[in-house]
């Protein structure tokens, strides 16, 4: 009977052993979570720079590869979000992770809009390709003829409006790929000459089949013209857009990440601290 006090207090200092270190593996458990969301949240940041350079290559490429990459990047960084979000307890850490959700949907809606952009700039870079393309054809074949009849007059304009024409072409691709207000200017400076020797050629040409050819010519140019202010159009859209919504959209996400990351980190110190004090009370029992 006289053991019995002290069987009681031995059970009794089990029991708490037992319970605090219960609590010190749970804490243990948690800092071990917290440190795998901040890892997580960095791998966010990471995924959306590597977005922002894959929708970059694609407006510069346009290729089809490009854009599946920029696609499966999205779809990577939304799994992973969720995968944090499912991982998450708390209500304030929970509204962290809600938070970059939230501006990652904006993210990838801006990167759609761009896309779509893009696409039209692509069709308007094709129209205008498509024309002028039509045109060197029909003025290659004028200066062949009048050459071959013996007219170095006709044959020379028609070369003439064809080199400028060409050199137009050079400018629509230059745009294109970015080299902006110089380009449009070269072209402008290159549509005009074109016209004034398809003019020329209005007036010198002699045959029905030949002012046929001369007045498609000059409804061609109409066209082209038309094309490649609506390429101008298209990109100008594209590039704002990437600039206002893609570049703003994917700076929001990584500033939600950033607050994300740092209440992550905090909350693994804390754990660890109590961790402690919960290992400090085992040994003191």
């Amino acid at each position: 009977l006289v053991a019995l006090p002290l069987l009681v207090v031995i059970i009794g200092q089990s029991v708490l052993s037992l319970s605090s270190l219960n609590n010190v593996g749970g804490a243990v458990t948690k800092v071990q979570n917290g440190w795998q969301r901040l890892q997580s949240a960095e791998a966010i940041d990471r995924a959306i720079l590597e977005s922002r350079v894959a929708v970059t290559d694609f407006l510069t490429t346009g290729h089809p590869d490009a854009w599946v990459k920029v696609r499966q990047g999205q779809n990577q960084v939304a799994a992973r979000i969720e995968e944090i979000l499912a991982a998450t307890t708390g209500e304030a850490m929970s509204q962290n992770v809600r938070d970059v959700r939230a501006a990652f949907e904006l993210y990838g809606k801006a990167v759609e809009h761009v896309g779509q952009l893009q696409t039209r700039q692509g069709e308007a870079l094709a129209h205008a390709l498509t024309s002028a393309s039509g045109m060197q054809q029909t003025l290659d074949e004028l200066m062949r003829a009048a050459f071959t009849d013996g007219d170095a007059t006709l044959s020379m304009y028609a070369g003439s409006a064809l080199a400028n024409l060409s050199s137009g072409v050079v400018a629509i691709h230059d745009y294109s790929a970015g080299k902006g207000d110089e380009a449009v200017r070269a072209y402008d400076a290159r549509s005009k000459t074109v016209r004034e020797f398809l003019a020329l050629l209005t007036g010198n040409v002699q045959t029905r089949f030949a002012k046929k050819q001369v007045a498609a010519l000059t409804s061609q140019a109409d066209v082209l013209d038309a094309a490649m202010k609506k390429l101008v159009e298209a990109m100008s859209a594209r590039d704002l857009a990437m600039k206002a919504e893609v570049n703003q959209g994917g700076g929001a996400v990584v500033a939600a990440v950033g607050v994300l990351g740092k209440a992550v980190a905090a909350e693994p110190t804390s754990v660890s601290d109590h961790a402690m004090t919960e290992v400090g009370s085992t040994v003191t029992l």
